[in-house]
């Protein structure tokens, strides 16, 4: 069968081309009546030569298009697991500024935004403070699979793990060995799992106490005995990076949800699919069915590190065991809407 594409660019002005030698990391596709009119691979992705999310991501697309014809227009594709991964937050109404990519004097461009990843990879990244305040807003919207929370530039799309697989070996795992939520152990907030993979990397996140490093090792940092015992949270906060399986971390009540590098795709997913509570670790992400999770409602949200946060999320959730059993069970039903189906015929990218 033919293809439904071409390998070019729809835009004849010259930005298109322009953003595309520029940021080495991002595709190209253009939609129209329902088809994928053309389509251009990252000249430089990791992901797109080593590991090939590009033909999930356009198969997802294909058939978002044909079920969504409304859906149009020309969009720049990010393939790595976020839209300015390796770029410091700003939150909206802090600082955050939106700058035209091209105003920037190329120069400015190359020498402010254009870094290298910890694989020595060409990518977009911060090379200032001040250049990390500032959000280039490029000539298309970026598709991506997270982005910064508020990015007026970015449109969400399903991730690739959830494209590739519709996180069924997770899924599997929680129906053969998921327990009743008053069956699971009520004790601490409970986390296991691997250390962010790249060190110092520029989510680092401010702490209420001082400390600035990767949510996950300050999790378990935290969790040190002596460290524990210092900031009273013995018996309050268990995170590890031990190896365990999913059918133990399912006999906790309270299962933490911390980014790796992104939101944890399929982690994030089992464990609100499963009998437990989900608590949200702070984060500066957001991915394609967070409009589906409500706070107090389907997970709870911790609002800090700060020791004095985690005691009292700890305590509330032992104190409200009928509100948290709700909560696990509306965040179970979410999960279950997650779907390909769901992703194609009801989600709106946005």
């Amino acid at each position: 069968m033919a293809p439904e594409s071409v390998a070019a660019p729809e835009s004849d002005d010259g930005a298109t081309a322009t953003v595309l030698d520029e940021i080495r990391e991002l595709g190209y596709v253009s939609v129209r009546d329902g088809r994928l009119i053309s389509e251009v691979r990252p000249k430089d992705c990791l992901v797109s030569s080593r590991w090939d999310r590009w033909t999930p991501t356009l198969r997802y697309l294909r058939d978002y298009a044909r079920f969504n014809p409304d859906f149009g227009g020309e969009f720049f594709v990010c393939l790595y697991d976020g839209w300015r991964e390796y770029i410091e937050p700003t939150f909206p109404g802090a600082g955050r500024r939106y700058v035209p990519w091209l105003d920037l004097p190329a120069d400015e461009r190359r020498s402010a935004y254009i870094g290298r990843g910890n694989a020595g990879e060409v990518r977009f990244r911060a090379q200032t403070p001040h250049a990390a305040a500032v959000y280039p807003e490029l000539p298309h919207p970026v598709l991506a699979y997270n982005r910064h929370v508020g990015d007026r530039n970015t449109l969400l799309i399903p991730d690739s793990e959830f494209l590739e697989t519709e996180f069924a070996p997770f899924r599997d795992q929680v129906l053969a060995a998921d327990v009743p939520f008053a069956a699971k152990r009520g004790d601490a907030l409970y986390w296991r799992g691997s250390p962010n993979t790249t060190e110092g990397y520029a989510y680092s996140t401010p702490q209420g106490f001082g400390v600035r490093m990767h949510p996950r090792r300050l999790a378990v940092a935290m969790s040190h005995p002596k460290t524990a015992a210092a900031l009273g949270l013995g018996g309050v906060l268990d995170a590890s990076f031990a190896r365990a399986p999913i059918s133990e971390m399912l006999a906790h009540r309270y299962l933490l949800d911390i980014d790796g590098m992104v939101t944890a795709w399929s982690g994030g997913y089992w464990k609100l699919l499963s009998n437990s509570l989900v608590i949200r670790a702070p984060s500066h992400w957001e991915h394609w069915y967070s409009p589906l999770l409500r706070d107090g409602a389907t997970h709870l949200e911790l609002p800090s590190w700060h020791p004095n946060d985690v005691r009292a999320m700890h305590a509330w959730c032992q104190s409200h065991p009928a509100e948290t059993a709700a909560m696990a069970a509306a965040g179970t039903a979410v999960a279950r809407r997650v779907t390909y189906r769901y992703a194609v015929e009801e989600y709106t990218i946005a």
